[in-house]
């Protein structure tokens, strides 16, 4: 598990977050909402450096949001899922305002 392995292994692991947020949008059937998130996806890399710093604790978390909307997609609970979701994307946003602020 990349997340695990701290911030070494970061490359490896944004692939696997990727792919697993280019799924969840594929469950949706929203072709826009696909298309939105594959062009987050495909362009985001070049931001982590100026505005998310991704280090270990960043890692964990993210790896424990993505964990918990897999299982709650794993067990049909949508509405845990939709929630998990939402405050996941909540939380990297505020790491992403601070790290903004502080540079």
């Amino acid at each position: 598990i990349y997340a695990e392995q701290g911030p070494l292994k970061l490359e490896e692991f944004l692939k696997a977050d990727k792919d697993l947020h280019l799924a969840f949008a594929s469950i949706t059937g929203n072709l826009v909402y696909i298309s939105v998130l594959q062009t987050i996806h495909n362009n985001i890399y070049r931001y982590y450096d100026r505005y998310l710093s991704m280090k270990d604790r960043e890692l964990k978390e993210n790896y424990q949001d993505l964990k918990a909307i897999v299982d709650a997609v794993k067990h049909r609970r949508p509405e845990t899922a939709r929630k998990l979701a939402q405050q996941h994307v909540r939380r990297f946003y505020e790491y992403m305002n601070q790290h903004q602020v502080v540079q």
